[in-house]
């Protein structure tokens, strides 16, 4: 595994762009998502750039989710076939200094082919959150970066590596 890039928000956000982070030939990427501070609740979502840096905002996405809670029942309403993004990647985080992360594994950015997802998640509110899901981009075609929208605004830092 090999270090990429490390970049980090200017304090709570809505959105988090992640450009130019493919393309270096690797088998599979991972982005280590550490969430610092969290308002508003809500869960955070996944939109992919193509290779010239356009977001695919289209119904171009499928995902399956679990939203896991302490303080209760499996959540099993996260999936979609025809979505226009993968959700949750991480639930929660109603307030300051809670705290979260995440963990995303992306198959096939490099290669026009559909690309593959896999991702954990974990936050606390009044009750630990955690979140398992598998997505696809299930269009044909290089990636080159990803949109993680907070719905709830956040602060965030993600760390990317290379796996060969």
């Amino acid at each position: 595994m090999n270090f990429l890039q490390h970049f980090e928000t200017d304090g709570r956000v809505a959105s988090f762009n992640l450009q130019n982070i493919f393309g270096k030939g690797y088998n599979e990427y991972r982005i280590y998502l550490k969430v610092i501070d969290g308002g508003g609740g809500g869960y955070m979502s996944m939109q992919v750039y193509d290779n010239s840096n356009t977001l695919v905002d289209g119904v171009e996405y499928q995902s399956t989710s679990i939203e896991q809670k302490s303080g209760g029942s499996f959540d099993r309403t996260w999936f979609g076939s025809n979505a226009s993004n993968i959700n949750p990647i991480v639930t929660g985080v109603n307030a300051s200094n809670q705290g979260g992360g995440a963990i995303i594994r992306i198959f096939n950015a490099d290669i026009a082919k559909f690309t593959f997802f896999t991702f954990e998640g974990v936050s606390q509110d009044s009750n630990l959150l955690g979140s398992i899901g598998k997505g696809c981009h299930k269009t044909s075609e290089i990636i080159s970066g990803l949109k993680l929208t907070q719905h709830g605004e956040k602060e965030v830092t993600a760390t990317i590596y290379g796996v060969e």
